[in-house]
């Protein structure tokens, strides 16, 4: 994944940008949260929501979960 940055996002952002991949599976909806839980925390704020720092890693390994639960 060299190359690509990381994403700051609040959880809701995050949530929404995930969300649609998930078709209402619950292991993939628990990873988003999981995702969340392991991002790095920034002194930001964005609408009165905690904003965290998400690697490319983290939606690498989203993706892979997806593909395996929609196979």
């Amino acid at each position: 994944m060299s190359g690509k940055k990381p994403l700051v996002l609040t959880l809701a952002m995050l949530r929404k940008i995930l969300l649609p991949f998930t078709k209402g599976k619950k292991p993939l909806i628990d990873n988003i949260m999981d995702i969340w839980n392991s991002a790095i925390p920034t002194p930001n704020v964005h609408n009165g929501q905690i904003v965290k720092i998400i690697y490319p890693e983290h939606f690498l390994a989203f993706v892979q979960l997806a593909e395996k639960e929609n196979d």
